[in-house]
């Protein structure tokens, strides 16, 4: 398992030396991925919080 990991990890590590737009392709992506996913979480906080107060 350790070896397929480097192996994922050196392909990338090519592709962004052949290819310096690649970081900002990918940091932008994960940026926008990490941004719908935290607003999925304060959606289910938002949600979850008259419950808590109704309980109250």
């Amino acid at each position: 398992m350790f070896g397929n990991s480097v192996a994922y990890l050196q392909g990338w590590a090519s592709k962004f030396k052949d290819d310096k737009t690649m970081i900002i392709y990918a940091s932008t992506r994960a940026f926008k991925a990490a941004s719908y996913i935290l607003d999925l979480k304060a959606e289910e906080s938002k949600e979850a919080l008259p419950a808590v107060a109704t309980a109250a």
